[in-house]
C-alpha cells in the first residue's frame, strides 16, 4: 500500500525531473494523491517511483496525475503477468541443434581469429 511519506517521494521524484511545471507542495495535492492511491491497495511504493520514472520517458502532460502513473503501473503489471502465464513467451532451453549449431559457429571465429594471429613459417 502506498502511504503519505511514499506520495512525498513520488512527488519529489517527479519535481527532480521537472521542477519548472511542478505544482507548489501543499496538503490539498497529498491529500488528492493519497485519496487516489487508496483504490489501489496492492500497488507500493518501488512501482510507483519506477511509474515516475517510465513516465518521463515518453510525451507527456507537464506533471503526471495519480491516474497516470495507477494506468502505467497496472499495464506493468498486466504485461508482467501474461509472461509469466503464457508458455510462448516463456524462455525455453535451446534444442541440441541449435546449440550445435552456435557452438559450431563460435568456433570457427575462434579458429578465424587463432590463424590471423599466428606468426608464419618462414620467419
Amino acid at each position: 500500500m502506498i502511504s503519505r511519506n511514499d506520495i512525498l517521494d513520488a512527488i519529489t521524484k517527479c519535481v527532480g525531473y521537472d521542477p519548472v511545471h511542478a505544482p507548489k507542495q501543499s496538503e490539498i495535492i497529498e491529500n488528492a494523491w493519497v485519496e487516489h492511491f487508496e483504490a489501489y491497495p496492492s500497488m507500493n511504493r518501488d512501482q510507483l517511483l519506477t511509474a515516475i520514472a517510465e513516465y518521463y520517458r515518453t510525451p507527456h502532460r507537464p506533471f503526471p496525475q495519480p491516474a497516470d502513473l495507477s494506468v502505467i503501473v497496472r499495464i506493468r503489471r498486466e504485461d508482467d503477468w501474461q509472461r509469466r502465464s503464457s508458455p510462448e513467451l516463456q524462455p525455453r532451453p535451446a534444442s541440441a541443434e541449435h546449440r550445435a549449431k552456435c557452438m559450431a559457429e563460435i568456433r570457427a571465429i575462434i579458429n578465424k581469429q587463432a590463424n590471423r594471429w599466428s606468426i608464419p613459417e618462414a620467419l
